[in-house]
């Protein structure tokens, strides 16, 4: 069940629309039915990977949340980023560190607690709302098994003598149980006589949440003496790891390829969102 769907079943009334920004940038229907539905709404949670500004229509969102006095908060982002647009929110700084805080760290208890607030918040709905639960930002995923801390889930990598293959995953993937097609990438790895290791993890470094980033866990984690513990790696990322958004600019910068120091092939196998 989803998190609305949880409360729904619990006996609360609550209505979640949800859309995607490139569905959006091409369907002007669409486009229009969104930001009608958008007019009538309580609340939105605009997650976003990045910038806002790769969503071609921002800012015919903003004009549609300003004109009508709706809250909005932009998480999934860099702190830096989200606090350009930091005026959507239109309630106090506690309640702001304690959505953004939530909806960043993610979850299905965190987001069950976000609607919760925002029960609470514009229904007038006498519920408590917990703090964030901080579930791991990144570790080692083994279809069956679950997930394992970076270095209990690395330590006999290798013994086997056969070929290393490593399998990079976002971390919401596992958050949202929603590891069908790693399994079956880590079990087709397996079939044709290789290691696989399956990670998941966040791009960039994020104290809220615990990510160490990509950089540091190929150099503390899948690097040893000097020398990389995997022969390959298998990148299902559906977006570019080395690049860094500058906020509101919507350009992107790469200071740092850390895929070039481990000196392994790497195969790019996006894993699509829709």
């Amino acid at each position: 069940s989803t998190p609305a769907e949880c409360l729904r079943k619990e006996g609360y009334d609550i209505t979640l629309y949800s859309a995607d920004s490139s569905v959006l940038d091409d369907e002007m229907e669409e486009l229009y039915d969104f930001l009608e539905r958008v007019s009538s709404c309580d609340f939105i949670f605009i997650h976003a990977h990045g910038d806002v500004t790769f969503f071609r229509h921002w800012s015919n969102l903003v004009k549609t949340l300003k004109k009508n006095d709706i809250p909005a908060i932009v998480c999934g982002v860099e702190p830096d980023v989200a606090l350009q647009y930091r005026d959507l929110f239109l309630q106090g700084q506690e309640e702001y560190e304690r959505v953004y805080k939530l909806e960043t760290i993610g979850g299905d208890e965190n987001h069950i607690s976000s609607l919760k607030w925002a029960l609470r918040t514009f229904d007038g709905i006498d519920i408590e709302v917990p703090d964030a639960i901080i579930p791991p930002a990144q570790g080692v995923y083994v279809p069956g098994k679950g997930a394992f801390d970076l270095r209990d889930g690395l330590r006999d990598i290798g013994i086997s003598g056969r070929p290393v293959v490593g399998i990079f995953f976002v971390n919401v993937f596992y958050l949202k149980h929603n590891t069908a097609a790693i399994d079956v990438l880590w079990n087709k790895v397996q079939e044709i006589g290789a290691e696989p290791v399956a990670i998941f993890l966040k791009t960039y470094e994020d104290e809220m949440s615990g990510s160490i980033g990509a950089a540091r866990v190929i150099d503390e984690y899948l690097t040893r003496d000097g020398k990389p513990i995997i022969d390959a790696l298998i990148n299902t990322t559906g977006f570019s790891m080395t690049l860094v958004a500058k906020p509101g600019t919507g350009e992107q910068i790469s200071d740092d390829n850390f895929f070039e120091r481990m000196d392994v092939p790497v195969i790019q196998a996006i894993n699509l969102y829709g």
